[in-house]
């Protein structure tokens, strides 16, 4: 690790590596043209490509990677602590009014004995990405029974989603949920429109499709995808209760999803639509109130600037590290590259009999955008607008690039090697945009260690000074401590503290008893890759404050220094 640079994890892999992630490549794209190749070989591919994707960093690492999941593990450990969520706690205010995550993982840590959750989230991605395998399924059989269309759709769509939400989060939790809610909605309440007798209508092998209605003229008057039952109903009904408890922007992504296919009268159920709002407003109105009343001011301000909203996604390519742009241009080219192929293939289903059966997902490819409208996110709008719409995205996407499985000839040969071609690219891209932040997102096990020590003798009610926050932090007795991160605070705090860093820190840490200031490799490396600060000048800060005599070393362990004032206030 010591050798990564701002590549990320494609800096340092062995050859070995490139090479499996090749052949499971080759192989799929072989197998999955082939008619006698069963959903077991092609399901075996997938899950040995997210097995590569995403349980390698765990097997390499040992430690839990990206910041932010050890502040979500604090959380779970302040239910057990305290067996609830405590409403008025002004620092956890948005984990208090959703804790569908939280008390989940606090039963599960409490019913199976072990320490912390800390001890299971380094395979939080894996399992994320193995959970949408099986609804992803559900979702693209819904629109077609070509299985090489299917298969290369749920590719597509794994090497797409490069975001990264698939972390220790309520949001990866959630966006499992819906992934479920909406297989299950569009497998047994949707409409698809009247028609007359199409080759999609029968299935494979001139099987009629089940809820097709049939007249005796052989016309088919409307088609479901099956037979709606209550007990699916209330599936629904319980998925998108527990996606209102868990996180606060996916339950309207679900609500948009619904309405969009109401709208376009695909939807069966017009009550449906009604429940799963009445739950998802009736949760806010009940109990996140107090988050909403907080943020409410910055939520009107956002409403209709989607302009403003997109741009505050992508960060300064001009001041960010020459690698970081590198990795920022992999990321806008793989999105890209989706996003046209399925125009492609929209632009031929909408010219072919298959659009009437394929219009219920170009609706819900675009029913995420309205999220622009509605808020920045805390920046990472565009992301999620992304996410949501990548399922039907990679239908659309595989629809072009699927290799046929029938044919002879040349022809044929050529598309499966332009296929594999373009495959392989994605594949490259993928990898690059995803393990492409490591530097800051891997935690290393010294400065894990090191925190822990600094939790064991810093007292409650302490306060911690970082720069960005991007430290193994708040993983334990998150209540009892207070954060503060200069360089993510107000631009008068950032502005004294890199001018004057010595000064604006004392006058930041004097009114407190005890006061932690903070000094870490990943915080560094985060800084460095984005360009937060000019090059040299967080360590110029930290040389400043080890040289002023205001301050003492209290911890210096595994790259991670902290210091305290000299004199008690």
């Amino acid at each position: 690790f010591d050798r990564m640079t701002d590549l990320g994890l494609v800096s340092v892999m062995p050859v070995v590596y490139w090479v499996a992630v090749g052949l499971v490549t080759v192989s799929f794209w072989w197998w999955v043209r082939w008619r006698r190749a069963g959903p077991a070989l092609l399901a075996g591919h997938v899950v040995t490509l997210i097995a590569i994707m995403h349980a390698t960093p765990g097997i390499l690492y040992g430690t839990t990677r990206y910041s932010w999941s050890y502040k979500h593990v604090g959380i779970v450990d302040y239910i057990v602590t305290h067996h609830g969520v405590e409403a008025a706690m002004p620092n956890l205010t948005v984990y208090q009014d959703w804790p569908g995550f939280f008390g989940l993982n606090a039963l599960f840590v409490s019913g199976s004995g072990t320490a912390s959750a800390l001890s299971y989230t380094v395979w939080a991605p894996f399992v994320n990405e193995l959970l949408l395998l099986a609804p992803l399924v559900l979702i693209l059989r819904t629109f077609t029974a070509n299985r090489t269309v299917v298969w290369t759709a749920v590719w597509l769509f794994y090497l797409g989603n490069w975001i990264g939400q698939d972390y220790f989060s309520p949001q990866a939790f959630a966006y499992v949920l819906y992934i479920t809610a909406m297989a299950v909605v569009l497998r047994w309440f949707l409409r698809l429109p009247p028609s007359a007798r199409t080759r999609w209508a029968y299935g494979l092998h001139g099987r009629r499709e089940p809820g097709a209605l049939v007249t005796s003229g052989g016309a088919i008057v409307e088609s479901y995808a099956r037979p709606r039952t209550p007990a699916m109903y209330a599936v629904v009904v319980l998925v998108a209760t527990a996606i209102a408890v868990t996180h606060q922007l996916t339950p309207f992504m679900l609500i948009a999803a619904l309405g969009g296919l109401l709208v376009t009268r695909r939807l069966r159920s017009r009550s449906l639509f009604v429940v799963v709002t009445a739950i998802s407003v009736g949760w806010i109105l009940i109990w996140g109130l107090p988050f909403l009343h907080q943020r409410l001011p910055s939520v009107l301000e956002a409403l209709g600037e989607a302009f403003d909203n997109t741009s505050t996604t992508f960060i300064n390519l001009s001041v960010a590290s020459r690698d970081q742009v590198v990795v920022a241009y992999f990321d806008r080219a793989l999105t890209g590259a989706l996003y046209g192929l399925a125009l492609i293939g929209a632009w031929y289903a909408w010219r072919s009999a298959r659009w009437r059966r394929w219009q219920p997902a170009a609706c819900l490819t675009v029913t995420p955008v309205l999220a622009l409208f509605a808020s920045s996110y805390g920046t990472e709008v565009v992301f999620r607008v992304f996410l949501f719409g990548l399922p039907f995205v990679a239908l659309f996407a595989a629809s072009v690039l699927a290799p046929s499985p029938t044919g002879t000839g040349r022809r044929r040969i050529i598309r499966w090697v332009v296929g594999l071609g373009v495959v392989s690219a994605l594949t490259v891209s993928f990898f690059f945009s995803y393990d492409g932040k490591e530097r800051m997102n891997y935690m290393p096990p010294a400065e894990v260690s090191a925190m822990e020590r600094l939790y064991s003798l810093a007292p409650p009610g302490s306060l911690m000074i970082g720069a960005t926050g991007d430290t193994p932090w708040a993983f334990t007795h998150y209540a009892d401590y207070q954060y503060l991160w200069y360089l993510s605070d107000t631009a008068d705090v950032a502005k004294a503290v890199t001018t004057h860093p010595v000064s604006a820190l004392v006058h930041l840490m004097e009114p407190y008893p005890h006061a932690y200031l903070i000094f870490s490799a990943t915080d560094a490396a985060q800084i460095e890759m984005t360009g937060a600060l000019a090059p040299g000048q967080y360590q110029a800060i930290e040389r400043d404050v080890r040289s002023s005599p205001q301050f003492e070393t209290v911890l210096s362990q595994g790259g991670v220094l902290v210091v305290t004032l000299r004199f008690t206030p």
